[in-house]
């Protein structure tokens, strides 16, 4: 049997505004945990998105893209997705996940194959340690959502996927 060893965030974002639905897988090592929280809390100050201003949001997409290439260091893997079936599709991720914390919508809408992990967290439910874990994964899904509806140039957003994917 595979050991398990990654913690897992997986965040849907939706909008009123904006009916493209963006779902983000954010794995990291259990061993780099602790230094990725530390990292988010301390350089990063992470925030919820939604609890941001308009002016905060700009300031803190500013402070988190210069912080990105830091911050992917200590992630295992990262992707971002239009489409669902795409994010659950990544079988070897989920083998080696020991812990899966997940929006609630997604868990509610793909229950029969969530069900067969070991442990699940849905993020209405989980623990101030891995907060900031589901925090970047809804940072991530938020400020890739703006990024790509400022930039309408094909190739652009697809090298802005390429950016956040790892």
């Amino acid at each position: 049997m595979e050991k398990k060893f990654l913690i897992t965030a997986i965040d849907w974002s939706g909008s009123k505004k904006d009916p493209k639905n963006i779902y983000t897988l954010v794995s990291v090592e259990e061993k780099n945990y602790k230094k990725l929280k530390n990292y988010l809390i301390k350089t990063l100050d992470i925030k919820h998105w939604k609890k941001l201003t308009k002016l905060e949001k700009t300031r803190y997409t500013n402070k988190f893209l210069r912080k990105w290439n830091e911050i992917k260091t200590l992630i295992k893997y990262i992707d971002i997705s239009f489409d669902q079936n795409i994010i659950f599709n990544n079988a070897p991720i989920f083998h080696q996940t020991k812990i899966l914390i997940i929006d609630n919508t997604i868990f509610n809408k793909n229950y029969t194959v969530l069900s067969k992990m070991d442990k699940i967290i849905l993020e209405g439910n989980v623990k101030e340690y891995y907060k900031p874990i589901i925090l970047l994964s809804d940072n991530i899904s938020n400020i890739f959502r703006k990024l790509y509806n400022e930039t309408a140039n094909k190739k652009k957003r697809y090298e802005l996927l390429k950016r956040f994917r790892k």
